[in-house]
């Protein structure tokens, strides 16, 4: 056999092949059980991304206001210590 008689027997034996046609029952008991599995999924899903989208957005709001009460209680003593320290006299003065 030459290589295109090969391909050419090949190819017809593919035409005897009958596609084989499944129970009705049982794809219907297939496509339930897909139908079933996927909307708890999609759901779940739904369910977790939100979650952390909320708690993201939790944590982000407590660093800012800790960021901002701490800038703002330094700042606070920053201006009283430099109150304290302007009050006293911090020239030296040498008495002859």
């Amino acid at each position: 056999m030459t290589k295109e008689n090969w391909i050419q027997y090949i190819l017809e034996s593919a035409d005897s092949i009958q596609q084989v046609e499944p129970d009705y029952l049982l794809t219907q008991k297939i496509q339930q059980r897909l139908n079933d599995q996927k909307r708890p999924l999609r759901l779940s899903f739904y369910i977790k991304w939100s979650a952390a989208a909320i708690l993201l957005v939790i944590i982000n709001i407590g660093v800012i206001s800790n960021s901002s009460r701490r800038h703002s209680h330094d700042s606070t003593n920053k201006r009283e210590s430099n109150y304290i320290s302007n009050s006293f006299d911090n020239s030296v003065s040498y008495n002859y």
